[in-house]
């Protein structure tokens, strides 16, 4: 299965990088986890930002929930390790991806792509996301991306959506 495979090739390039330079997640400062508090809806055929804007944590300040919602930007150069899922019901959809874009141009990485649209179609609704590890140079910023070729609503609440992140390693 190619999501396995996925899955192993980020555990063992996080421990490589934590081998190399540990953070204790107990004393790691850099750590943010947001949500959508209203439904948000999006247009055919097109990229639209994931305007995630209420935070359950933010320790450092460095997650963004008013100017630019759903913008975490990195305090420090190193590793970090970003999941993000949303539930979402859709309308004449066939595909649905969902990406991280860093500094408002560079795609670092599809977190999910293609879901059962006959779930989704029928209002049930569908978790969507994944787990993505990104170098980042302090002041690089990323956030979520959201693309549908018919029209999708994003449900509400923390459950099961959600965009949070990590410092795993410095440098």
């Amino acid at each position: 299965n190619n999501n396995n495979s996925n899955v192993e090739q980020a555990i063992l390039a996080i421990a490589q990088v934590l081998q190399e330079s540990p953070i204790s997640i107990q004393t790691n400062p850099y750590q943010f986890s947001a949500y959508l508090s209203g439904s948000q809806s999006t247009s055919a055929g097109a990229y639209a930002n994931i305007l995630f804007d209420t935070e359950l944590y933010d320790l450092n300040g460095n997650f963004d929930a008013v100017t630019n919602k759903g913008r975490y930007t990195a305090p420090v150069t190193g590793y970090y390790l970003f999941n993000a899922a949303v539930n979402l019901t859709a309308s004449g959809t066939t595909q649905v991806a969902m990406k991280l874009k860093k500094n408002g141009a560079t795609d670092i990485g599809v977190l999910a792509g293609s879901i059962s649209t006959t779930a989704a179609s029928s209002g049930i609704g569908s978790e969507f996301g994944g787990t993505k590890l990104v170098y980042l140079t302090a002041g690089d910023y990323v956030y979520c991306q959201v693309y549908c070729n018919g029209t999708i609503t994003i449900a509400t609440g923390s459950n099961p959506g959600y965009f949070e992140g990590f410092l795993i390693s410095k440098g």
